[in-house]
């Protein structure tokens, strides 16, 4: 059952963030690569300035994701918006057909297919279509099960185009 903080009986928007734990652990093991890397350097094994550039790259990008406004998925009246990396992308709810679970290789993602009427990106969801199954995804589960959050958004959804 999902978590009654998330009730769609609400009339203004949800407003789900990441787990931090997840970002944490990715600036842990970053941060230790980029200590291995000055090791190898310092051993004079210039692989050792590719693993440094590498991660920490890797260690900035989570750093950045720990940030408050940086990640988020957010559902209004009118659709939803992704944000990955302060760049946000809303999708209005009559673009999409439903969401369900699907797996990109060994990733479990929530994911969603568009109206046959939507025009943007066709090539791109097709390819998609081929690989997943689905045309679209949303890059996190923002602290719920997948399928917590795909029946959330089912029936965010069915509730908004109900009124």
């Amino acid at each position: 059952m999902i978590s009654t903080r998330y009730s769609v009986q609400t009339d203004g928007p949800i407003l789900l963030r990441p787990k931090p734990t997840k970002w944490l652990l990715v600036a842990l093991g970053s941060l230790a690569f980029v200590l291995i890397g000055i090791w190898m350097v310092r051993s004079r094994d210039m692989f050792g300035w590719l693993a440094i550039g590498f991660f920490g790259l890797c260690l900035a990008v989570s750093l950045i994701c720990l940030l408050p406004k940086a990640s988020y998925l957010r559902l209004t009246p009118e659709g939803f918006t992704m944000c990955s990396l302060f760049r946000a992308h809303t999708i209005r709810w009559e673009d999409v057909t439903g969401f369900g679970v699907g797996r990109v290789f060994t990733n479990k993602m929530v994911m969603f297919n568009y109206v046959e009427s939507y025009q943007r990106t066709p090539k791109l969801r097709w390819l998609n279509t081929e690989l997943t199954g689905f045309e679209a995804g949303i890059p996190d589960s923002y602290g719920l099960r997948h399928e917590d959050l795909a029946d959330l958004l089912n029936r965010y959804k069915a509730m908004r185009e109900a009124r």
